[in-house]
């Protein structure tokens, strides 16, 4: 079974909607969001699922410490990180409960791009397939794009994320360390939506905010790591 963790400020109101639907998985007992926002957390009633789990944060502690926070409040052992303006074919989530194993590293969902046209080339039919980064020879495979938006990863393999990464960054840095140990997969011919960076726009928007100073240190922090932006990590994936 999957843990589902979710961190959210609930600035896409679809998210509840969204939330109807992956109640009703069956590969899926758990979902926990981390409440980046108490003061907008809406009063619907598919809040008290069972399924459900809300864990208030005090201040908005931002994506990547959540992520690491849901890791240690999640009760199975397999995990899916999902982001709160994203709908996906609900078929990925049995397909990953069977998948995931000790061998496995980190398995992200390949997601629409403007910069990239690797989604589209490689959705099809919509079946849900998975192909590993390994290079072989004559065998086109896709770049690991987007991959923030949906990943799944074993409990006992998750690596925390550095405290330097709070919003960028922390997925590259994830998948980094997976792929040096284990081997990592690419979930593609799924079809997923995803509304953009919802939540960080209106971060920007607001006046005080201190969100592009936390984006400058994330990207510092990648530079670092990796040498280059996360714009180019993320279509390479080398």
């Amino acid at each position: 079974m999957l843990t589902v963790i979710t961190p959210t400020m609930w600035a896409h109101a679809p998210f509840l909607d969204n939330l109807k639907n992956l109640v009703a998985v069956d590969a899926i007992d758990e979902i926990l969001i981390i409440d980046n926002d108490q003061e907008s957390t809406p009063t619907d009633e598919i809040l008290s699922h069972t399924k459900i789990k809300i864990h208030k944060c005090v201040q908005n502690s931002y994506v990547c410490p959540a992520w690491n926070l849901g890791v240690t409040l999640a009760k199975n052992e397999k995990l899916a990180f999902m982001a709160d303006d994203v709908t996906v074919n609900s078929a990925v989530f049995a397909k990953m409960d069977e998948f995931l194993n000790d061998d496995v590293g980190m398995v992200m969902v390949l997601s629409p791009n403007t910069e990239a046209t690797d989604y589209e080339t490689f959705l099809t039919s919509n079946s849900v397939k998975v192909v590993s980064t390994r290079v072989e020879e004559d065998v086109v495979k896709p770049n690991p794009i987007g991959m923030g938006n949906l990943f799944f990863l074993m409990k006992k393999h998750w690596l925390d994320i550095p405290a330097g990464y709070k919003v960028l960054g922390g997925d590259n840095y994830q998948w980094n360390k997976q792929h040096s140990v284990r081997q990592n997969y690419i979930v593609y011919d799924c079809e997923l939506t995803t509304a953009g960076s919802v939540t960080l726009g209106k971060l920007q928007e607001k006046e005080n905010s201190g969100i592009n100073d936390i984006l400058k240190s994330d990207h510092d922090e990648i530079m670092k790591m990796f040498g280059a932006t996360e714009e180019l990590y993320i279509v390479t994936g080398k």
